[in-house]
């Protein structure tokens, strides 16, 4: 099956189970759909709903579609409140359940606030956290595999870790001047990218028992690896030679040269380049 997606989306996010996906993105609220009903439908959800009727604005959900957001309501001098999510994750709850029990999700907004969501609740968030995101909104939001956490960059140089039960910037990571390209968590890392054409890989601790509580141990950079391009992504390989997830597997990183760009090039001296004949350019006649 083929079908448009909504323009302007600028995150997209598959479940750990695959079995949905969501989106978001600028004037486009989040919307979460059924992976298998999605690509096996005949029905073009991008065009028609299932009895023939067109979509309604913000009501009625796609045939595939199982859940979509509610914008905020309207600010203090009774304007509307604009929709630009710039980074969507799933929470590690949510791995843990079904479509039908409800799905946990948070997003990073331009604005720079982060929002929680709970399918089960209501289309609202259950959580708003405003000014997370301190310089140009948020860039990313990724959830940690320990609960309660997650870890929230903005387009400046600020990484932080979160904690999810009361929205509180627990500790920020130091020594990163570039802005966080892509983050990717496992059980005792958090490795990063960033504009700087650094890759990085921090200590990370797990959130304080006592929710408020405030706690001296903080994550730092461990080490980190000059690039020769910036880079745009990082991921991690799931599967060591066992077939087993470790922290010890492989981190691959998307934007680097494999290659020497100048290997193969012919070296070219100065005493042979000024043996090469110049030509000589005709003055025209006046």
């Amino acid at each position: 099956m083929k079908g448009a997606l909504p323009m302007n989306l600028r995150s997209w996010q598959l479940s750990s189970d695959a079995e949905s996906f969501c989106y978001g993105g600028t004037e486009v609220d989040l919307s979460v759909w059924d992976t298998t009903r999605t690509f096996s439908d005949t029905t073009k959800p991008s065009q028609t709903f299932s009895d023939g009727k067109k979509r309604g604005r913000g009501s009625e959900l796609y045939p595939a579609e199982t859940w979509r957001a509610k914008n905020l309501p309207n600010d203090n001098l009774n304007l509307r409140q604009p929709i630009d999510i710039t980074s969507i994750s799933y929470l590690a709850s949510s791995s843990k359940q079904t479509l039908g029990s409800g799905v946990h999700l948070v997003t990073g907004t331009q604005v720079g606030d982060v929002r929680r969501y709970d399918t089960r609740a209501a289309r609202k968030p259950v959580a708003n956290w405003a000014g997370i995101g301190k310089v140009g909104g948020v860039n990313n939001v990724k959830a940690g595999l320990r609960e309660h956490e997650l870890y929230v960059s903005d387009n400046g140089s600020n990484l932080s870790a979160v904690d999810l039960r009361n929205g509180r910037v627990v500790y920020s990571y130091k020594q990163i001047q570039g802005t966080i390209s892509d983050i990717v968590v496992t059980s005792s890392f958090l490795a990063s990218t960033s504009q700087d054409r650094f890759f990085r890989l921090h200590s990370t601790v797990p959130p304080s028992e006592t929710a408020g509580r405030n706690q001296d141990a903080r994550g730092k950079v461990l080490s980190s690896l000059y690039m020769k391009s910036i880079p745009t992504a990082v991921a991690l390989d799931p599967l060591d030679n066992t077939g087993e997830a470790t922290d010890a597997s492989p981190v691959r990183v998307s934007g680097e040269f494999d290659e020497d760009p100048w290997e193969g090039m012919q070296d070219l001296s100065d005493d042979e380049d000024n043996e090469k004949p110049r030509k000589m350019r005709r003055r025209p006649n006046k």
